[in-house]
């Protein structure tokens, strides 16, 4: 209210107001009085609406609770909601992930699995002497496959787990790998001598002591009958194939793997190399056969049988071939082959082969000690070093 109203008030009861004035502030006076009976009207309301909810709590004293529980239930029907929501979502997601996962890698002849599988187990192969890797797959969600599989070596005629491996691949990126060897040390990769590199001689790399190789013949010479042992064997000059699988010929032992000279194998890179059995891929293979059998009403079994070159002892053609396009697999699938078996180096390496040709300069070989001894006395070795022995598995060639 404003002084001057708060005036004109105290003038109408001192009766000092004009006519005029007077009938104006009696006006004012009538508006104030009606705005009265409207807030007093509204404000018996609200006491009386007050007075129930009063009367109805001390009637009732479980009321207050009863609230409680259903504000609760709404809250928890509102929490059990958006969980089915977000659990809904992350289905479809699953779903969706699982189907594309499925195509990604089960499309194509061969399918993408089956084609990272053989880049990995060639890149194991031409990387690893005398090491070769059985591989399984498995395909996940959200655009993942997990290979594993057994590291083997050749020990006389038995195949010697010497360590487990396995892959995580996210499509077609790798992602992680782990490798659990079951033999005291990882198998060694530099067990070749460069030729060129050495330039040792016949007969002096066995009888000199000072080469540092008279102590692997030695070590072989005291194991015992019955054994048969893994041994690097490095040549004094470059062979091809052909003339190295002749001189294994009637021998009583196996050529495993063969070393293949790249142009610097100086020990700065691992070298690469071929096993004696080639390394068979997709397209090599031809069926030879398929049967089909119905399992319930609209499903059906195939079984196809499938047979690999033959490939004769002595010939040496295929093997270099085989190599050479598992070399070219490898180049095509690099970032897998570099996670699996480090910096292969393919580019220089292929490059040198196209243009020298193939030419060997070391071998592993596996067969009984005392055979093994025997090549002590030939010239075409230029050193040795040994790897794993184990008890007697053998049957003579």
């Amino acid at each position: 209210m404003s002084e001057r109203f708060k005036q004109q008030l105290k003038d109408y009861a001192e009766g000092k107001l004009s006519a005029e004035e007077k009938a104006e502030m009696e006006k004012e006076l009538e508006k104030m009085e009606a705005y009265q009976a409207y807030l007093d009207e509204v404000m018996g309301e609200e006491n009386r609406l007050a007075r129930q909810e009063s009367q109805q709590d001390e009637s009732d004293p479980h009321a207050a609770k009863r609230e409680r529980r259903i504000i609760q239930k709404g809250k928890w029907r509102a929490r059990i909601s958006n969980a089915c929501t977000v659990l809904a979502i992350f289905i479809i997601f699953s779903i969706v992930s699982s189907l594309i996962t499925a195509l990604y890698f089960g499309t194509g002849s061969p399918n993408r699995a089956e084609l990272y599988r053989d880049v990995i187990r060639s890149a194991v192969a031409v990387s690893q002497p005398n090491v070769s890797l059985n591989l399984s797959f498995n395909t996940n969600a959200y655009y993942n496959v997990d290979f594993k599989g057994q590291l083997n070596k050749q020990i006389g005629d038995a195949r010697i787990n010497i360590g487990d491996f396995s892959m995580n691949m996210f499509l077609g990126l790798p992602r992680s790998k782990d490798v659990v060897w079951r033999t005291e040390t990882e198998p060694q990769r530099f067990v070749f001598v460069d030729p060129n590199r050495t330039k040792l001689y016949q007969g002096e790399k066995k009888k000199s002591a000072e080469s540092g190789f008279a102590g692997e013949w030695a070590t072989l010479d005291k194991l015992p009958e019955g054994t048969v042992a893994e041994a690097f064997l490095s040549l004094d000059r470059f062979y091809s194939t052909e003339e190295l699988l002749k001189i294994f010929d009637g021998k009583n032992m196996s050529p495993e793997w063969f070393a293949v000279y790249t142009g610097d194998d100086s020990g700065t890179m691992s070298p690469i190399g071929f096993p004696y059995y080639p390394m068979w891929h997709h397209d090599d293979w031809t069926m030879t056969g398929q049967t089909v059998e119905k399992r319930g009403l609209f499903g059906k079994t195939v079984s196809r049988g499938y047979s690999a070159p033959p490939v004769d002892s002595l010939d040496g053609k295929i093997r270099n071939e085989n190599f050479m396009k598992t070399l070219y697999l490898l180049q095509k699938y690099k970032r897998i082959a570099n996670y699996v078996a480090f910096d292969l180096n393919l580019d220089a390496r292929i490059s040198y082969l196209e243009e020298n040709g193939i030419q060997l300069y070391g071998v592993a070989v596996t067969g009984p000690t005392k055979e093994l001894l025997k090549l002590r006395d030939e010239d075409w070795i230029a050193s040795i070093q040994l790897g794993e022995v184990r008890l007697w598995n053998w049957n003579d060639r």
